[in-house]
């Protein structure tokens, strides 16, 4: 529950290699209310993929400026924090956003603009397995 800029790279960058073993584990992304809403999910297994193959080929990870890239960092963005199965995308597109979040900055969006609030519990059977939302 932090903003990209507030995890250090080298968990950003594993994290990826463990989100498979703690998927009871869900949590939000800090939502910054002065970026714009994000499109829809799809989650469909191919939109984000393809998204993140247009930012690959278009040279987006040295200039998001282009509508071509700002969609389709958008796009990659809300697959990849929306979709609550991880399997919507390939390995390359979970860890390669990464590559895109800092030149795609000031193009990021957000799912919802409202406040989350996490709660523990002590109830492992808890949906989140004792987080609340």
């Amino acid at each position: 529950y932090c903003f990209h800029d507030e995890v250090p790279e080298t968990i950003e960058e594993y994290f990826h290699d463990f989100d498979g073993n703690c998927e009871e584990c869900d949590i939000a992304r800090k939502p910054d209310t002065s970026l714009a809403l994000c499109p829809d999910p799809v989650c469909d297994g191919t939109t984000g993929n393809n998204a993140f193959a247009i930012l690959v080929a278009g040279d987006c990870e040295t200039d998001c400026t282009s509508t071509t890239c700002v969609d389709s960092y958008r796009t990659l963005r809300v697959e990849h924090d929306a979709c609550v199965n991880h399997d919507v995308l390939s390995a390359d597109a979970e860890k390669g956003i990464h590559n895109f979040e800092e030149v795609c900055q000031a193009f990021n969006c957000i799912l919802s603009s409202k406040k989350v609030e996490l709660t523990c519990n002590d109830d492992s059977s808890a949906g989140y397995h004792g987080i609340t939302m």
